[in-house]
């Protein structure tokens, strides 16, 4: 029988270091002495971005979202983007990397990255600390480790080879080229599948293109950039109930209505199932494919495998050599220690 990961969690006392209230800040220049930013990372209902908020109130940060579904406008309640927890409660917080394009539009790793590094320095250079929080793996790694990445360009012969093919003809030469392919909703829609045979030729030209990016370092520059980066890790019989709890309040807010809402304004079912998650499954029940109760229980099934694999994501890019200091609570004073503890500020 495999053993469960063992993970190194640190627990320190809030009471080591008065903080005051969320006037008192981390001083800027001496925690970028040492780091470039700060990361939150952590499984989904983990307590992520209240915790980014918090201590943006505290170290005069600003948030850069590393979710792959909050890029998208409209998906709002099924993605929790909470942006009212970004002004309430305390000063203001700035946000980035939410709300970039329609639903209908294609956002790529390419994208992210490019618009996050850009983002990373341009924080630094306003004085203030880049908070990066978020739990898509391929979208961290490919910051943290600063993978060289190239978009692939559009490829008019192919699209014209493909002509009136169909899906299934077209993902199967996908899966001659990718037969363990990493992202499955490719699959599921016939432009989709195009755009992602277009990419994997194209990688086969140029490996610096790079669509599914393991979680190993690589190279892209002179000067990258460096992350204390914080993992939150809940026992697992609370991170169920918080899963729990917080899909029956996303229902009771009006996510089924959402899912809804985005069917009549014409968002297919097709690119509601490729969303993943609360899309597909509450969108199988509107469609009348399975029961509301059904579609509930298997999506509160399908959200704690998700975490799952989170989790084993982040053990992956501790095995490629990022340190991790775990928490085992979203605890905003707990973090506040580690911060001063790793910059040494107090009596500084």
């Amino acid at each position: 029988m495999l053993k469960s990961p063992v993970f190194k969690i640190i627990t320190l006392s809030s009471s080591s270091s008065s903080f005051g209230n969320c006037s008192t800040f981390v001083p800027l220049k001496r925690f970028l002495q040492m780091y470039d930013y700060l990361t939150i990372l952590g499984p989904t209902a983990s307590g992520k971005t209240s915790l980014a908020v918090q201590i943006c109130r505290h170290i005069n940060g600003q948030i850069i979202s590393a979710d792959s579904r909050q890029v998208y406008r409209g998906l709002d309640i099924g993605t929790g983007k909470d942006l009212s927890e970004y002004s309430q409660g305390g000063t203001s917080v700035t946000a980035h990397m939410i709300d970039l394009c329609p639903v209908d539009d294609e956002y790529n790793l390419f994208r992210y990255v490019t618009h996050a590094r850009h983002l990373l320095r341009q924080i630094i250079g306003s004085l203030s600390i880049p908070v990066l929080c978020g739990g898509t793996g391929l979208y961290l790694s490919s910051l943290i480790f600063d993978y060289k990445l190239s978009e692939a360009p559009p490829n008019l012969q192919l699209r014209q080879d493909l002509g009136n093919m169909d899906l299934e003809a077209i993902v199967s030469r996908l899966l001659e080229l990718k037969p363990s392919l990493h992202n499955t909703t490719d699959v599921l829609d016939r432009d989709r599948a195009a755009r992602a045979l277009e990419i994997a030729l194209a990688e086969l030209k140029d490996p610096s293109i790079q669509s599914n990016c393991p979680a190993t370092p690589c190279s892209s520059s002179a000067s990258p950039l460096h992350s204390l980066t914080i993992g939150i890790h809940l026992p697992r019989n609370v991170l169920r109930d918080s899963i729990r709890k917080r899909l029956y309040q996303r229902l009771d807010q009006g996510m089924l209505e959402e899912v809804q809402s985005l069917i009549d304004s014409g968002t297919s079912f097709e690119r509601l199932d490729s969303l993943g998650l609360e899309y597909r499954y509450l969108s199988r029940y509107l469609k009348g494919d399975m029961s509301l109760d059904e579609a509930v229980d298997t999506l509160y099934i399908k959200i704690c495998q998700f975490a799952k694999r989170q989790m084993t994501w982040f053990r992956k890019m501790e095995r490629s050599g990022l340190e991790i200091y775990w928490l085992d609570s979203a605890d905003t004073q707990q973090l506040l220690s580690l911060i001063t503890s790793k910059t040494n500020w107090l009596g500084r």
